[in-house]
């Protein structure tokens, strides 16, 4: 059955069952929409178009192009970017070793993807699969990196609802690209 269903509506059946489980625990920490969480939701929600919403999409499409192999070489790139990009926003300290384990990790999953020697030996369609997980993980590490900026000026007692924000707005974002895919789908079906 998993094989006739839609990849990008498996991720909002996933989202769709989690969302109700974040919402109940985000409770716990306090009322789910109070004025701090008003104050962050605008923020939270342009994250979580591109932190839930896009990169989710983008890894789908990664992952049909490129493999399973690839996406998950390219994974553990989040970390490092989000690291990255810290040190960039001038939000973490950095020294000489960071600098190294992030070289050897960049290092390590550009090797497994064979972007450095551009892919094409994979074909276009491989290539543009790992272009499309490039950015994904790009788009993640930004939107946990934007997250950590937008709560951090008296906002950290607010985090789990704010990410509840974030993901609801990725949620209509997949809701969104799900509805014209089907209906895309169904078009082509009755012209047939």
């Amino acid at each position: 059955a998993m094989a006739t269903i839609p990849p990008l509506f498996y991720t909002l059946m996933r989202v769709s069952i989690a969302v109700p489980l974040l919402i109940m625990v985000a409770s716990l920490e306090g009322p789910l929409w109070c004025d701090d969480v008003k104050a962050v939701a605008p923020r939270c929600a342009a994250l979580g178009l591109l932190g839930v919403g896009i990169s989710q999409w983008l890894v789908l499409e990664g992952n049909h192009r490129a493999g399973a192999s690839l996406t998950a070489a390219l994974q553990p790139c989040i970390p490092v970017l989000s690291l990255a990009l810290s040190y960039a926003l001038r939000l973490e300290a950095f020294d000489f070793r960071k600098a190294v384990a992030i070289l050897i990790s960049v290092r390590g999953a550009i090797g497994l993807t064979h972007v450095d020697e551009g892919a094409l030996h994979r074909g276009p369609s491989a290539a543009v699969g790992i272009l499309a997980l490039v950015v994904q993980v790009t788009a993640y590490a930004s939107f946990l990196v934007g997250m950590s900026i937008v709560l951090r000026n008296g906002y950290k007692h607010v985090s789990l609802r704010a990410f509840v924000c974030a993901t609801l707005a990725g949620w209509v974002v997949l809701g969104v690209l799900n509805c014209a895919m089907v209906l895309h789908d169904g078009l082509d079906e009755t012209r047939r």
